[in-house]
């Protein structure tokens, strides 16, 4: 069979443009390999370097709770509980730090590692106030409190298990990629393992008597106008336009107390006169707090003798005797 004389020419090109074809192919493959790659390591970098951070604030955070624990013995419940919660807050940040990073192929095996690891040492964290409050507040035989505290540790223990394998990890990976050094983070391990034994930490709880409730309100109070000298022994306050009384209501104890009650009652001798009582509710009062409350508009006789008393009351107060403040008085006379 003959061939027209152009059909060699025409193969020829045909071929050209199938080898032409297979090259642009080749090269945008080349290219596109090229560009993941460069894409993966500034991921993989970004990565690295979050993740030091990471393992930085977590050894911090580590160090912190030993400390409390050394401490644990000079310390109030209200400390332990706010320094507790202090730390499972800054961990819950670092856990959504983690979880929102962009990871790729070459660290991908170690973010695994390093998510366990800062999702178990929260979890211990976020459960840590609780279980040290069920020590604290438990009584009888029942160490139900002395079981979750041990499975806090647990949990802190497996995100330190979890660390060494994103530490193990990251050592495998292309050292070009690797220009950071890691911390070695341990919670309940290394020089602290001897301070996470759940019975042990227990028992010394239950042997601090300041870390009980305590309730306690204490009142004191001044006037405008103030005494000035007496009169048979009792203080004389000198007439003006008005009299008025501010009474400071200070939370002794260690816990916040709700709906405290501060009374004022002034009761007249002499002649029959009805007393005055006067009320101011303090809805809440924290530890160590204290707040003023002013009770003005009272109306006094000249030459008349009074008891001014004022009173701060909460449900449990187991120390009275700072819960009242009184003063017997004489108006001085008009001049």
């Amino acid at each position: 069979m003959a061939y027209p004389p152009y059909a060699p020419v025409a193969r020829s090109r045909r071929r050209r443009r199938i080898v032409l074809l297979i090259i642009i192919a080749v090269v945008v493959a080349v290219i596109a390999l090229a560009v993941r790659y460069r894409t993966d390591e500034r991921v993989s970098l970004d990565y690295l370097a979050m993740a030091q951070e990471v393992a930085e604030d977590e050894e911090a955070i580590a160090a912190s709770l030993g400390d409390l624990f050394l401490e644990i013995g000079d310390l109030e419940r209200p400390d332990i509980l706010e320094r507790i919660d202090a730390l499972s807050t800054e961990s819950v940040t670092l856990v959504a730090k983690v979880e929102a990073a962009e990871v790729a192929g070459p660290v991908t095996e170690a973010h695994g590692f390093l998510l366990v690891a800062v999702e178990s040492w929260n979890e211990g964290l976020v459960a840590m106030d609780e279980a040290i409050a069920q020590i604290l507040d438990e009584e009888g035989e029942g160490r139900t409190g002395d079981s979750m505290l041990a499975e806090v540790f647990d949990d802190l223990s497996v995100g330190d298990r979890a660390y060494v394998g994103f530490q193990r990890t990251v050592a495998g990976i292309d050292q070009g990629l690797v220009t950071r050094e890691y911390p070695a983070v341990f919670y309940t391990g290394g020089e602290n393992v001897a301070l996470f034994d759940a019975v042990a930490v227990a028992d010394r709880l239950r042997l601090i008597r300041k870390l009980d409730e305590a309730h306690d309100v204490s009142v004191t109070v001044s006037t405008e106008p103030e005494p000035l000298g007496t009169q048979n022994g009792v203080p004389v306050v000198p007439d003006s336009e008005s009299f008025v009384v501010s009474a400071v209501v200070t939370n002794e104890g260690n816990l916040p107390e709700e709906l405290v009650q501060v009374r004022l009652t002034l009761t007249a001798g002499g002649e029959a006169r009805p007393s005055i009582e006067r009320n101011e509710l303090i809805p809440v009062l924290g530890p160590g707090e204290a707040t003023t409350r002013t009770f003005e508009q009272i109306e006094l006789v000249p030459g008349t003798l009074y008891e001014l008393r004022v009173t701060a009351t909460i449900a449990e107060d187991k120390a009275i005797a700072n819960n009242e403040w009184k003063l017997v008085f004489i108006r001085n006379s008009a001049e």
